[in-house]
């Protein structure tokens, strides 16, 4: 057994109430769950609970493993938790536990799956890869990668490109299904699929990438009277809300300018701010945010709230009076979509973002949100004031705009092919034909590399804390005090060697 793994992974039935003969389907995904009441509730969360929920909603037997996002929890956890919610059992793991060899592979010995969903991100790909075996694999490809790693190389230096294209490239050899957040992302996944031969005659009739958009689940009800209202506001506020956290694709300097100008216009806009950076992705979106915001002549207007447990950041939503996204040109954009922007659409909230993605170009087609130019701080400051001056007719479109969501995003709709597929889950077509274009080689090498280039990150992240917790202690009073003493004893020893020597000499 693999040290830190438990001697069984479920404590439930194999059969999970299925009526079929085969074992339950096996999740990797990423948590916190929405279900969950931590810290920070990162889109890929949201993306598991959605296929898992749907799945088991449809009677189908789920066995979910989450490995835990770092930094998005508060409680000091165990390296290994069980639960269960909505009848689906879940196991929750560290992330060193998650990737350790044999660990997940114990698993798989256990539940003898019929077969392994990825979802939500590059590492339960990976694994899910290693441990699939011969069984059929479905592969959601929760975003573009390489418009991922572009995205990324923004603000790091470093490249996630190789590491990024090591991880596609194994994906699209070994999946038998894959899912995309968008039709444009589908058909760009295609494209990389012809590029690794996978489009090839035993494949010709066969749908290999399907569209799973993001869902909607059922938000916490609206109101100051369920749970309270936050303190910082007044009765006569009007709240707009930035939930979630600072991607490297959010154009954090567009929303402080267009807020600013907003705010100029209209004294009882107040700005309320639930997310922070995301740990390891991207630190300096959220840093540059609160620098604007130290500096604005409006800073007091800004309650900045950073990350929040899942009850205290529902508190905001409820409170908020419209909800801003700012995004920018990127191929990112262009390929995905926005969770949170669906959470807000569920809530009922009217909703300020662009048209970049097809989301929110079907948005704008339904004239469900209000739309401004990416990158443009005075349409931005447009829409908000179109808003904060048009009360009811705003609320009007949000409720339209909720009941639109709720009937075409919800879990159950937006997973129909992984539903279908679920239920007679098979390998592709060409699982076991020869592939003249196979990149299998070159991707192992480059996830041997990804391995090194991971451990390396590591030890900077290690170093720059270190630097980051030395530079607390040098401006802290004790160590100002202790380095005055520190003075005072060398001075008053060489004043003290000065006299000794002036002793020893003669007139």
């Amino acid at each position: 057994m693999t040290e830190g793994a438990p001697a069984r992974w479920f404590d439930v039935a194999d059969d999970g109430g299925q009526d079929v003969p085969f074992g339950p389907t096996l999740i990797l995904g990423c948590g916190p769950l929405p279900v969950e009441n931590q810290r920070m509730n990162f889109a890929p969360g949201f993306r598991t609970w959605q296929f898992a929920k749907a799945l088991a909603d449809d009677g189908i037997a789920v066995r979910l493993v989450v490995m835990r996002i770092p930094g998005a929890y508060d409680n000091e956890l165990a390296s290994f938790e069980r639960f269960e919610h909505d009848n689906i059992a879940v196991v929750s793991v560290t992330e060193d536990l998650f990737r350790r060899q044999g660990a997940l592979e114990a698993a798989v010995d256990e539940l003898r799956p019929r077969s392994v969903i990825a979802v939500s991100s590059a590492t339960p790909a990976s694994r899910a890869i290693e441990i699939a075996g011969d069984r059929p694999l479905w592969i959601d490809l929760f975003g573009d990668l390489m418009a991922e790693a572009q995205s990324r190389m923004t603000v790091h230096t470093a490249s996630d490109l190789l590491a990024h294209s090591a991880v596609l490239l194994s994906a699209l050899e070994r999946g038998d299904a894959f899912s995309a957040v968008s039709d444009r992302q589908a058909l760009a996944t295609l494209g990389q699929l012809g590029l690794v031969g996978r489009l090839n005659r035993w494949t010709a009739a066969y749908t290999m990438v399907n569209t799973v958009p993001c869902c909607v689940f059922e938000e916490p009800r609206r109101g100051p009277e369920i749970g309270g209202s936050p303190e910082e506001f007044g009765e006569d506020d009007v709240i707009a809300l930035w939930g979630g956290g600072f991607n490297t694709w959010c154009d954090a300097d567009t929303f402080v300018d267009g807020m600013e100008l907003a705010m100029k216009e209209d004294g009882s806009l107040r700005v309320a701010v639930t997310g922070g950076p995301i740990q390891g992705h991207d630190d300096s979106t959220y840093s540059s945010f609160l620098e604007r915001v130290a500096g604005s002549r409006f800073s007091g207007r800004f309650v900045v709230k950073g990350q929040l447990q899942t009850r205290e950041a529902d508190a905001y939503l409820r409170r908020a009076d419209l909800a801003v996204v700012t995004e920018k040109r990127f191929v990112e954009r262009t390929l995905g979509s926005s969770g949170r922007v669906l959470r807000w659409l569920g809530a009922g909230i009217p909703v300020v973002c662009t048209e970049l993605s097809e989301l929110g170009s079907v948005l704008a087609h339904e004239n469900l949100a209000s739309m401004y130019r990416p990158g443009d701080p005075v349409d931005l400051a447009r829409a908000v004031l179109e808003l904060t001056s048009s009360r009811d007719a705003s609320r009007s479109r949000a409720a339209r705009a909720r009941d639109y969501a709720r009937r075409h995003w919800n879990h159950m709709e937006t997973t129909t092919p992984l539903r279908r597929w679920a239920r007679d889950p098979s390998r592709a077509p060409d699982a076991h034909e020869h592939n003249p274009l196979s990149l299998s080689d070159a991707a192992v090498v480059s996830l041997k590399l990804r391995e090194v280039e991971e451990e390396l990150q590591r030890f900077r992240d290690a170093y720059h804390r270190t630097r980051s917790e030395l530079g607390s202690i040098h401006q802290s009073r004790m160590w100002k005090i202790w380095m005055s003493y520190q003075r005072l004893r060398r001075t008053l020893g060489l004043a003290a060697a000065g006299d000794r020597d002036d002793c020893g000499r003669g007139p």
